[in-house]
């Protein structure tokens, strides 16, 4: 695995890879761009092995809901 030099380096390597996916997911499921988002990143979390932050988890928990 490639190390990031650094945090910043990081999170913006993070956040392209996420707006990528979601682009991506938005035009296979004409998901609405927040939704496309969401996923994007629990994919992120999960492709990398890492549990999901709580703030992710109460994301995905609200839309969950919202949907019920």
């Amino acid at each position: 695995m490639n190390k990031v030099a650094s945090l910043a380096a990081y999170k913006a390597l993070r956040l392209a890879w996420i707006k990528r996916r979601a682009r991506q997911l938005q035009r296979a499921f004409a998901a609405d761009i927040a939704t496309a988002q969401l996923e994007a990143t629990v994919d992120w979390y999960r492709f990398k092995g890492k549990t999901l932050p709580n703030r992710v988890a109460r994301r995905v928990q609200g839309a969950q809901e919202a949907l019920a």
